[in-house]
């Protein structure tokens, strides 16, 4: 059902807008728990049954991404069968039905349960959102569309870091109640939206329905006929090729685990080790317990430590903001390394200023601190998400996107389990550990990552079938700056096959 009759880029930056909304929700749970989890009135209320040891605190956070792990595996099995829009749909109904549970909850029990059920259901959001959303961009702004996502993941974390501050000031059970709850907001404003919104041209056209694809393309195109673009016509031969080339009749997942010309293992390896990257460099000690950080490690008091919060996400926010403008022009890559190289550099003055334990050294942790988020949200947010929904074919879409979202969680999951623990117990060494693996990764991303903006994602296919080595796949993007990849390189594709 069309909303209001939108064509051309009105109607793939509504469907951006749309798949925000799971984004923001994202953000929002990965935040809320931060404020929470050291509150008197949730200690109180969840633990009132159990010892309240950092290990528990942990797994309240951490069982949520065990959850989403789940969901995530399960995009893998049906997410090709049932769509973009359906799967994020049946996520988002798990997530309804988890947030109520937490927040009615009554007890360590109840709360676990309610935690893996919304994290099931994120699962199916952060595996298709990014792939909804990439698939419906024209390949000039795909890169922005794509941060965009993820800003909205970095405008969900604020809120969850303000409610939650808000909410601080109410002494009942209303404080972590409220924000709990909130969550399902973002939800059915998502499936509301998505009834009037298109589904992927590309999921259509590999399902069979070719007249809804077309009808889809030429909508985003801007045109009521066919003829009358070429990009839109372009566009639907490269699809359809693709689709041909990849019909061989082999088992969607015999082809995960087959070395063939079409590189699909090393492709999932590389958006596996994407958001390996991503969760690999710290950002959950920030994200997460960033709270925990300034009165532990810093020394601030419960409410100063929730402001700092609220403005610590302000700052995440601003540098994600930045890199819309750089993704589409410097690339994916180089935005990569720099934000790796700086966070690095962050982690280094926060170990140092933690180390001295003065007031002075701690005024020298946060901005340590600060200055990770920000260059983080720059270089290391948004471009590994839109890497691997990009280098991974259509026939095995679901599964990149699943496999990096899954990547991501199940990090996330290490991470913040050791998290807290690792703090109390390591101190400034902690932060030191991170610091060595943003380096290791700087350098992981120089030898194994190829750029790939300005591509339409059927156009880096035909690269990665010619150029199987990755230094060459790479010299091939950048050596073709037109956005348009040759008739003699797509005949060597199709004829090589």
């Amino acid at each position: 059902m069309p909303l209001f009759n939108l064509t051309g880029d009105a109607l793939s930056w509504a469907t951006i807008a749309s798949a925000s909304l799971g984004m923001i929700l994202y953000g929002y749970d990965q935040g809320v728990m931060s404020g929470l989890i050291t509150a008197d009135n949730f200690k109180m209320e969840i633990f009132k049954t159990v010892t309240p040891k950092a290990s528990l605190s942990g797994l309240v956070v951490a069982i949520y991404e065990i959850g989403a792990f789940v969901g995530s595996i399960a995009v893998m099995i049906y997410g090709q069968y049932f769509g973009r829009r359906i799967t994020l749909a049946i996520g988002q109904t798990f997530i309804i039905i988890g947030a109520l549970i937490q927040c009615t909850s009554f007890g360590f029990a109840q709360m676990i349960i309610g935690r893996i059920i919304t994290g099931f259901g994120m699962g199916h959001v952060t595996s298709t959102c990014t792939v909804w959303g990439a698939e419906i961009s024209r390949a000039s702004y795909r890169g922005r569309c794509g941060v965009c996502l993820l800003l909205c993941a970095v405008f969900g974390v604020i809120v969850a870091y303000w409610v939650d501050y808000a909410c601080s000031f109410y002494d009942t059970q209303l404080s972590f109640r409220f924000p709990l709850a909130f969550q399902v907001v973002f939800s059915v404003i998502q499936m509301i939206t998505m009834l009037f919104l298109p589904e992927s041209p590309r999921w259509l056209f590999y399902k069979g329905r070719e007249d809804e694809g077309k009808d889809v393309i030429r909508r985003i195109a801007g045109t009521d006929s066919m003829d009358a673009s070429p990009e839109a016509e372009a566009l639907i031969i490269e699809i359809k090729e693709a689709i041909a080339t990849e019909a061989d009749g082999k088992s969607v997942w015999r082809e995960v685990f087959t070395w063939s010309e079409f590189q699909y293992p090393r492709r999932l390896l590389l958006a596996f080790g994407t958001q390996a990257m991503q969760q690999l460099t710290g950002i959950n000690i920030i994200v997460y317990y960033s709270v925990v950080v300034f009165k532990q490690s810093v020394g601030m008091g419960d409410h100063l430590a929730l402001l700092m919060g609220g403005f610590l996400s302000i700052t995440f926010f601003v540098g994600t903001l930045v890199s819309t403008i750089l993704i589409d022009r410097v690339g994916r890559r180089p935005l990569m390394m720099a934000g790796l190289a700086g966070s690095c550099i962050g982690m280094i003055i926060t170990a140092t200023g933690v180390s001295f334990g003065t007031y002075t050294a701690g005024l020298a942790a946060t901005f340590g601190i600060f200055w990770f988020q920000f260059v983080y949200g720059v270089g290391v947010q948004s471009a590994p998400w839109i890497y691997a929904v990009e280098i991974t074919p259509l026939k095995l879409r679901h599964i990149g996107g699943a496999v990096s979202s899954a990547s991501g969680w199940i990090w996330t999951y290490c991470v913040v389990q050791v998290t807290q623990p690792g703090i109390e117990s390591l101190g400034y060494k902690y932060f030191i550990v991170w610091a060595v693996l943003c380096f290791v990764w700087f350098w992981v991303v120089f030898f194994c990552y190829p750029e790939t903006k300005g591509k339409t994602l059927e156009e880096l296919d035909y690269i990665f079938v010619k150029n199987g080595g990755i230094g060459h796949y790479s010299a091939a993007v950048e050596s073709d700056n037109n956005g348009t990849i040759s008739k003699s390189i797509r005949a060597e594709y199709i004829g090589a096959l």
